[in-house]
């Protein structure tokens, strides 16, 4: 429902704005990183993770599980990496969890050993795309100047913190349809 993140505020809290590039003067690549931002969870991993995943689809992608291979095109590079240390890291803390919660610690690379989580995030990072790129991005022409971001003017985005807040399930799993039976599905969901 719309207090799933609204939580009673016309601008629901949590939301993002891009913010890249975070080290303008200065000199050679930044790596978008070594900057304590919001985005990054004040670590000095990349800042743009959540504008590369939840906004431009990149894939999340760690690494080779071979040792120093050559670079073919589409293998993650080492700043894919951090990319996605970044994004799990927010994962994690917005959700109050840790790792284990989607991944077997054994063998991260392996889909075939994740836990059933891991599929509820999978469609959670879809959820979030969709309504990033096909509702709020759409909108920055109707927002007022000062609902834009600081840096680029854009449109406010959100990610699993703005409805999560810390917790596995937002509303820390109320049954919002007890009370709204209307929101409720009759069929089987659509997976597209």
């Amino acid at each position: 429902t719309c207090m799933t993140c609204h939580r009673g505020q016309n601008v629901p809290s949590e939301i993002w704005f891009d913010i890249t590039p975070v080290n303008e003067a200065t000199a050679g690549w930044s790596a978008i990183q070594n900057r304590v931002t919001p985005l990054s969870q004040y670590t000095s991993l990349p800042s743009d993770a959540l504008q590369a995943y939840l906004v431009d689809y990149e894939t999340i992608a760690v690494h080779d599980l071979e040792s120093r291979v050559a670079n073919e095109p589409g293998d993650p590079l080492i700043q894919q990496a951090e990319r996605t240390y970044s994004l799990m890291n927010y994962f994690s803390n917005s959700l109050g969890k840790n790792c284990v919660l989607c991944h077997n610690s054994r063998a991260f690379y392996d889909t075939e050993q994740v836990t059933p989580q891991w599929g509820t995030a999978s469609l959670g990072i879809g959820m979030v795309q969709e309504m990033n790129n096909d509702y709020l991005i759409p909108l920055g022409d109707v927002y007022p100047e000062s609902r834009l971001g600081p840096k680029h003017g854009d449109a406010p985005k959100a990610a699993c913190k703005t409805c999560h807040k810390g917790y596995q399930q937002p509303l820390q799993g109320a049954n919002v349809i007890q009370y709204w039976p209307e929101l409720a599905t009759t069929g089987d969901p659509v997976y597209e």
